[in-house]
């Protein structure tokens, strides 16, 4: 068997008890042959195992000496030129070990046994940490990494609208051990956005206990926003009232200017939310609704031209026509029937036609499309752009309808423990 001469030790071995030093992770060992004056060929360098211990030795000489060597050179270049204390440089490293024993840097050894203490101080962090994340929101309106895109998705606004909304409510509103008073605004809106059962919205929010509390405390959240929202909130910017009759002018399009002058401008129209069978024959009698063949209770909607809502009045069962719930509205609500004073115009459809005297009556100029009188055929044209003229503007209302429905509470049927809180 041919042998070779170990590098380290100068004696010759089998070629089967040694190990190559040509490669470059040896490049350190080549340099130190240089350094004492050696001439080598890296295909003839190898070392013996017995020389294993030596020529680690070696090396780690080596790195001591050139550690020493550079932090002298760093002192002493210290005192010339100013140094950057962010810097750091690599160029003492010579290899990085496979274990944590020693430093990278400084080679120094590192303890690999923690006390009892340390231990039992890691583990606690560690189990701490797990606690929070179990008791922490799945969804939390505290955290400022959600988007405008999150906003949207789950109440309906963004983000500037919702801080808006919450500055207005904030005073009032307080934070408890179930939620924050930012989750508890935010409870609310995502039960209007998503309809969601309180059930299903404690579990987002991570509420503690069981279902049952996790629903009590969903939905005591809701009714608090609820009553701070009609208390504090709704007054400034619903209502008859809210505004003056010459705010109520600037919300005139160019359209109603043109058709009915600079006045004010309120357009009339109904609308409707389903709700649920009730055991009551009384109230199903009241909410049952001929044309849609279902319960329902109906909503007034007073908007402004320019799509500006001014009030929505309810709810009226769902028995009465557009004409009886306005007629109802005048008797019992003065202010609004004294509001637009009288130069004001009403803009209504043809479901309204049994209350137009009554608006007249009290100083009103109403407008609605025409109806053909007995024996016509067809529409005058003066009738028929008059009509025109009527639906060109009354739209605000159907649009405002539309996006009311957006909201999935509308949308879908209501259920009959929330209709109390429709008022």
């Amino acid at each position: 068997m041919p042998s070779v001469k170990c590098a380290v030790c100068d004696s010759w071995s089998s070629t089967a008890d040694c190990k190559s030093l040509s490669s470059p992770t040896y490049a350190w060992f080549h340099n130190h042959l240089q350094a004492k004056g050696k001439i080598f060929n890296l295909d003839e360098l190898f070392y013996c195992k017995r020389c294993t211990n030596t020529l680690y030795t070696i090396k780690k000489g080596l790195i001591t000496v050139l550690t020493s060597f550079t932090s002298e050179r760093s002192s002493s270049d210290s005192m010339d030129v100013e140094q950057d204390d962010d810097r750091l440089t690599l160029d003492s490293i010579w290899s990085t070990g496979s274990g944590h024993k020693l430093c990278v840097l400084c080679r120094s050894q590192f303890p690999t046994l923690l006390s009892p203490q340390q231990l039992r101080d890691l583990m606690n962090d560690i189990f701490s940490f797990f606690d929070e994340l179990r008791s922490s929101p799945r969804l939390d309106f505290d955290d400022s990494s959600l988007t405008d895109e999150d906003y949207d998705a789950w109440t309906g606004w963004s983000e500037e609208q919702f801080n808006d909304m919450f500055k207005e409510i904030s005073v009032y509103l307080r934070s408890s051990s179930n939620r924050t008073s930012r989750n508890a605004l935010a409870i609310f809106w995502i039960k209007i956005k998503t309809n969601l059962s309180f059930r299903q919205i404690g579990s987002l929010f991570n509420i503690s206990g069981n279902s049952d509390t996790r629903r009590l405390r969903a939905a005591d959240a809701f009714d608090s926003v609820r009553e701070l929202f009609i208390k504090y909130f709704v007054s400034k910017h619903l209502g008859i009232g809210h505004i003056t009759i010459d705010d109520a002018k600037i919300h005139n399009t160019a359209y109603s200017k043109e058709f009915f002058g600079n006045e004010s401008t309120l357009i009339w129209d109904g609308t409707y939310f389903f709700i649920g069978k009730s055991s009551s024959h009384s109230v199903n009698r009241s909410t049952y609704g001929g044309q849609k063949k279902r319960h329902y209770v109906k909503f007034m909607s007073i908007v402004h031209p320019d799509d500006y809502v001014s009030d929505v009045i309810g709810p009226f069962q769902g028995t009465l026509n557009d004409a009886s719930i306005a007629e109802e509205i005048l008797a019992t609500n003065n202010a609004l029937a004294t509001w637009l004073g009288s130069n004001g115009h009403i803009i209504v459809d043809r479901g309204f036609r049994d209350v137009i005297e009554t608006f007249q009556d009290l100083g009103y100029e109403t407008h609605m499309p025409s109806f053909l009188k007995k024996g016509e055929k067809q529409h005058s044209t003066i009738d028929m752009n008059n009509s025109r003229m009527c639906t060109k503007i009354r739209w605000s209302v159907e649009a405002f309808h539309g996006r009311l429905k957006k909201w999935r509470i509308f949308q879908d049927k209501i259920h009959n423990s929330l209709i109390p809180k429709l008022k």
